[in-house]
């Protein structure tokens, strides 16, 4: 059978709040995979967050529908301030599951030793939380990779910035039935544009084969004035896309600077036609 600690919580229902608690020390902080779980609440900002740290993995689910996930700490101690590391911050993704119309907001996921964040199937919602630095915004606590992002929805206005590999990774445009935004988010830097930044800003998973065109521009980044993402003083390219498949890909309107490249379309990634090239001056929208 299962071992003892093999979850701290255990979620088998629907409309279940959990708020107040600090979780550590499991296989799986919170853990649900029996069925579609609706609304579930894990945090809320006008009541209590949780602190959920120091287990294998964060929070889990396989399957749900509106799950809510406000105003935790995932991967670090009680001040947000020191890291106390998740293996795995937050795990929604999983090749055979749905996790659809999740709220993931106002969270520090920070510190954790692989992934902050992962996103799979569904239209989910990732809004103004901070990826990789700490609660003050001062130091950075890096997860390896801030959000590996798949599915459909929208990450907006979240600081993404101090993880070691990449702020972003792409799963496969065949893993996005629907647009995927991603826009209006500070990758590289503090909300006050302070450097911290990550070793890639988006990059991709490596995937050949030309995706339905009934799924134009699957992925958009950035997308229109006030869209805009800052990617900056990355360590590896802002934005790295790897394969053909990423044919429909939009990158327009972001403010991209100080990074060690651009945009890098490798393996006939957007149909093999040249990046743009960035010489000089300022440019505020591309």
């Amino acid at each position: 059978g299962q071992s003892a600690l093999f979850a701290g919580l255990n979620v088998g229902g629907d409309n279940v709040e959990i708020f107040g608690m600090k979780i550590q020390g499991f296989t799986y902080g919170i853990y649900s995979d029996a069925g579609t779980v609706l609304g579930v609440s894990i945090g809320h900002p006008s009541v209590a967050g949780n602190v959920i740290s120091g287990n294998t993995t964060g929070i889990y689910f396989q399957y749900s529908d509106g799950l809510s996930v406000q105003d935790n700490l995932v991967g670090t101690d009680a001040s947000g301030l020191n890291a106390f590391a998740n293996d795995n911050g937050i795990d929604l993704f999983s090749s055979s599951a749905e996790t659809s119309n999740a709220y993931i907001a106002g969270n520090i996921i920070s510190g954790n030793t692989n992934i902050g964040l992962a996103i799979g199937y569904g239209n989910n919602i990732v809004e103004n939380n901070l990826i990789g630095l700490n609660s003050d915004q001062a130091s950075a606590l890096p997860n390896d990779i801030g959000i590996y992002a798949g599915g459909e929805g929208f990450v907006q206005n979240n600081v993404i910035s101090g993880n070691t590999t990449a702020g972003i990774v792409l799963q496969s445009p065949f893993n996005h039935n629907n647009q995927l935004v991603i826009k209006g988010n500070f990758i590289g830097t503090s909300f006050s544009l302070a450097q911290f930044g990550n070793g890639s800003g988006i990059n991709s998973e490596s995937s050949t084969g030309v995706p339905n065109p009934s799924f134009n521009d699957p992925i958009i980044i950035g997308g229109g004035s006030g869209d805009e993402n800052v990617i900056a003083y990355n360590s590896g390219p802002a934005v790295q896309l790897n394969g053909d498949s990423y044919l429909y890909t939009q990158i327009t309107h972001n403010e991209i600077y100080e990074n060690t490249s651009g945009i890098d379309l490798l393996d006939g990634a957007d149909g093999g036609q040249a990046p743009p090239t960035i010489d000089f001056g300022w440019i505020e929208y591309i």
